[in-house]
């Protein structure tokens, strides 16, 4: 439930809306804020943070650009833009973009955390191509497998941070951690839900790249129902093929957006590039998740 609606700006209260998943009603406040006072920062930021929390990672990662341009000493700022970099698969601006969060504020440890697991992904991605360039395949997949374990969820691991950007505002600052505080029980539920199932597709893109089929197989339901007339069967030969035919794959997927039906039964849809020898494709897919003995598993896929 959202805080009751106060007249004139007021940026606690769309800090609160988006704590609760109330990012539409944040992003109006702040739309409405800008139509006033269009060289805002501190509605700027937070219009950021609804605009990604709304789906618009474009949107926001243009709004961030702009504000780290005109306020290079802001940390958060360039830690929120580094974590939307990094859920796109833009590593390498995500490193740049986190470096200048750390040399802004020593000691910012969400900045510092959010650089060291982009360097976790980069590492994965460095043994990846080291073995399509020839190394020992089964030691380039072990190191990236228990990369894996390390940080499961990367790049959707990142934390973004919900302080103002501007010195302007009075209130306590809000760090990502005191704003989980604030967030209600259903609320943290459906936030672990999130990074569970952006772990689940995180295995999923890594088993694929690994080609390893068992991998890739066991995070799909036992009740997975193939598109048309396929058996479950014809599907499982079909897919053995497709992860272990091509002499090397690639699979990336960022952009995850996440809807709960209810506690056992979950949507995702998401960005997905593939790159395979002699063969590149970007697709945006969606999938059914439900849970089984605990543990989320793809039922249905698109």
């Amino acid at each position: 439930m959202s805080l009751p609606a106060v007249a004139g700006w007021n940026p606690a209260a769309v800090r609160h809306d988006l704590t609760s998943g109330e990012a539409v009603q944040a992003l109006q406040a702040t739309h409405a804020r800008l139509a006033d006072q269009a060289d805002d920062p501190q509605a700027q930021f937070l219009q950021a943070m609804a605009l990604a929390d709304t789906g618009d990672t474009s949107g926001a990662v243009a709004l961030y650009r702009t504000l780290s341009k005109k306020y290079p000493q802001r940390a958060r700022v360039w830690n929120n833009l580094g974590v939307l970099y990094a859920r796109q698969g833009r590593l390498a601006e995500a490193r740049q973009a986190l470096s200048h969060a750390v040399a802004s504020e020593p000691g910012y440890a969400t900045a510092e955390t959010n650089l060291g697991d982009v360097y976790v992904a980069l590492a994965s991605d460095a043994y990846r191509r080291a073995r399509q360039q020839g190394a020992d395949a089964d030691t380039m997949n072990a190191r990236r497998r228990a990369l894996a374990r390390l940080v499961p969820s990367l790049p959707s691991a990142a934390k973004t941070d919900a302080v103002a950007s501007s010195g302007s505002d009075t209130s306590a600052p809000h760090t990502a951690d005191s704003a989980a505080k604030k967030t209600t029980s259903s609320s943290a539920s459906d936030q672990a839900m999130d990074r569970t199932i952006d772990g689940v597709l995180s295995r999923w893109a890594n088993a694929w790249s690994d080609q390893d089929v068992a991998a890739y197989l066991s995070v799909y339901s036992n009740d997975y129902q193939p598109s048309g007339d396929t058996t479950r069967a014809q599907w499982i030969r079909r897919q053995r093929v497709r992860v272990t035919q091509p002499k090397s794959v690639n699979v990336r997927v960022s952009d995850i957006q996440v809807t709960k039906d209810s506690a056992d039964r979950a949507q995702a849809t998401f960005h997905e590039h593939y790159q395979a020898a002699g063969h590149e494709r970007e697709a945006t897919r969606h999938m059914v998740f439900v849970r089984e003995d605990g543990n989320w598993r793809i039922r249905r896929e698109s």
